[in-house]
């Protein structure tokens, strides 16, 4: 089993014409100012149903779905097998962690409900060089990385976004994190 790690800058649009979104370098703005008020405002927004389907916003009781929810619902185990909806949170929760401010923990922190490892050491030695190589990247480019508390929302969903970076020009960009896996033959 051979693994490895995908960071993909996705397009944020605001509306669902399928445009993609006009980019605005304006040097007045203070990116960082505005984005701090963004993430509070999202912060109200916090995971509220025991099988995490649902976020509520803490100050109005307001209910979203969680986009994850819509997908594919609960994460199911089967010999040892679970879906990769599980995989993919697991993941996410590591990649956060890498880029925050705690840092990456031991493999074995990362578990699903039922106390089943998510990460294989294989796996897990795959992610923590493309979280190096990325970060590499990051650094190498001038992009400021933000990793938590980044939930977006709107009138029905919401979600917790992988990471956003910006940089001095004042561009933001939105990565969503996805594993790869490669059985050997």
């Amino acid at each position: 089993l051979r693994s490895g790690l995908l960071a993909f800058p996705l397009w944020l649009r605001a509306n669902h014409s399928g445009q993609k979104p006009k980019v605005v370098k304006d040097k007045k703005v203070n990116i960082k100012a505005k984005l701090n008020t963004a993430i509070k405002k999202g912060a109200k927004f916090v995971l509220d149903s025991p099988n995490d389907t649902t976020y509520k916003n803490t100050e109005t009781g307001e209910t979203r779905m969680r986009v994850t929810s819509v997908i594919g619902g609960t994460p199911k185990l089967t010999k040892g097998l679970f879906s990769g909806q599980a995989i993919g949170t697991g993941l996410d929760t590591a990649v956060r962690d890498f880029f925050g401010a705690t840092g990456l923990k031991n493999r074995l922190d990362y578990k699903h409900d039922n106390d089943v490892i998510i990460f294989t050491e294989d796996a897990w030695n795959a992610l923590k060089d493309g979280l190096d190589k990325l970060k590499t990247r990051f650094e190498e480019s001038g992009e400021q990385v933000i990793s938590s508390g980044m939930t977006v929302y709107d009138e029905t969903f919401a979600g917790t976004l992988d990471l956003l970076t910006y940089d001095s020009d004042g561009v933001v960009r939105i990565y969503d994190v996805k594993g790869i896996v490669k059985l050997d033959k």
